[in-house]
């Protein structure tokens, strides 16, 4: 099969590909079974034709570069004239340097007669032909060395990089470690995005000291006395997403012998760590360098501070009582408590106390024979490792998520493969691209007209 034959096929491939993509998007639907495993067939069968043509390639540019070899023409920097009487002129080393020893497009070749410049390669491919009889050029030695260093995909030689999947007698077998389902997400009010940054209006109501909705008030008013007006006030609420990538490469064994289709596999994992690390983010983010305001960082969270000799790394039960009287529920929401599973052997020690006496309040019944209950003072639990370690400020956190805001941008996710980044190499880079971001919209704790501040983040402060 011809150069172009191949190509004709793998665009043939991806055309088809593109069909069962937007016939799925059009009717709004993910893929059935069958279009599934036709569409990896048909990538499988891309990424062969793709591997076929590569080489093909280089074969060309080795017999360009033996055929120049034949002409007798040098790479050295001063012109020379051949048979033709033409004068073929190389660029100063010092014009085209760069990381990866000096290869690049912008290499040419100058035919002194008519002036015709046209791209060239043949200085890589006479220095490849040349090493393979064991003459290494420096040009060439320290294009290998920039490329090594980035040379850190997934192998078969070394176990922990990859190897362990294609197992010599043993079948396949790989370690899954399963990820937390995302805490914030679900339970957060999900703004699309169409646009990476947008702005609408929220009522200003951060007191009712005096007013509601920041401005309104209503009067009692006698017969026929003139009434007064109010108004309400209103604030800017900004909400932005931000760019979330994982990236990873896989060797051609990698993909032509592992027993399990890691095309597929690895993908899967890439957009699995991102959505870990969005969640991270929406609890976690400090706002600063790209990230989302986490809820630990939201502006006006209130901490419960510690009891009069409270031990260092404890939870007692009026931690919970006081973080309980200080949510904002105002308008219901989703509440539940975070807490990283180092505070789970605290809980079922919680007892209310009075004078002498003290009961147990997270015990489940039957003597404890059952699991322990799944919520704490009416709310569920939810353990995460995101969570700061029992002891420090946020171990755990009685949250209203409802108030968060999601921004949205999965609608631009992209999971792409290139086997040109490393064809060298043989190896293939896939990565996932997203883009989310999240805030909590309020700026300061509410203020009732009697009582406590209340706000839908209500941490534990520091038991050092």
């Amino acid at each position: 099969m011809s150069l172009q034959q191949l190509r004709e096929k793998r665009a043939d491939c991806a055309s088809k590909r593109k069909a069962l993509h937007e016939t799925a998007l059009a009717e709004a639907r993910d893929f059935t079974d069958e279009e599934q495993t036709e569409f990896d067939t048909l990538g499988t069968e891309a990424e062969s034709l793709a591997r076929q043509i590569g080489r093909a390639e280089v074969i060309d540019a080795e017999q360009v570069a033996m055929a120049t070899m034949g002409e007798r023409k040098t790479f050295a920097n001063e012109p020379r004239t051949t048979n033709r009487n033409l004068q073929i002129e190389v660029k100063p080393a010092e014009l085209h340097k760069d990381s990866f020893g000096g290869y690049r497009p912008g290499d040419r070749v100058q035919d002194a007669t008519d002036g015709d410049h046209r791209q060239w390669f043949v200085g890589f491919a006479n220095d490849v032909y040349m090493a393979g009889k064991g003459q290494i050029s420096e040009r060439l030695s320290n294009w290998q060395r920039a490329s090594l260093a980035a040379g850190d995909g997934l192998q078969t030689v070394i176990g922990h990089d990859g190897g362990y999947l294609i197992p010599s007698t043993f079948g396949s077998l790989i370690d899954k470690v399963a990820l937390e389902a995302a805490v914030v997400r679900p339970r957060a009010t999900i703004v699309p995005m169409s646009t990476p940054k947008i702005s609408f209006p929220a009522v200003d109501d951060t007191t009712h000291a005096t007013t509601v909705f920041g401005g309104i008030l209503a009067y009692w008013k006698s017969e026929e006395a003139q009434l007064t007006s109010s108004k309400p006030a209103f604030k800017e609420v900004a909400l932005e997403v931000h760019k979330l990538t994982a990236m990873a490469y896989l060797s051609g064994e990698m993909l032509d012998w592992s027993p399990i289709s890691m095309a597929n596999w690895l993908p899967n994992k890439l957009a699995q760590a991102i959505a870990y690390k969005e969640d991270d983010g929406f609890i976690n983010g400090s706002g600063g360098a790209g990230e989302p305001v986490g809820l630990l960082n939201s502006p006006g969270a209130i901490s419960i501070t510690a009891e009069t000799g409270q031990a260092a790394d404890t939870v007692v039960f009026n931690n919970i009582i006081k973080a309980d009287a200080r949510i904002w529920d105002l308008t219901g929401g989703n509440i539940i408590w975070i807490a990283n599973r180092t505070v789970k052997p605290q809980l079922p020690k919680l007892t209310l106390s009075e004078g002498a006496s003290a009961w147990p309040v997270f015990l489940p019944p039957d003597n404890a024979q059952g699991r322990p209950l799944s919520t704490l003072y009416g709310f569920p639990i939810v353990f995460t490792e995101k969570a700061p370690v029992l002891g420090d400020a946020g171990d755990i956190t009685l949250v209203n998520v409802g108030e968060y805001l999601v921004a949205d941008g999965t609608g631009k996710m992209r999971t792409d493969r290139d086997m040109g980044l490393k064809f060298d190499y043989d190896q293939v880079a896939f990565r996932v691209i997203t883009y989310a971001g999240g805030a909590m919209p309020w700026r300061a704790a509410f203020t009732p007209k009697n009582g406590d501040t209340l706000h839908p983040v209500i941490k534990i402060a520091e038991r050092a």
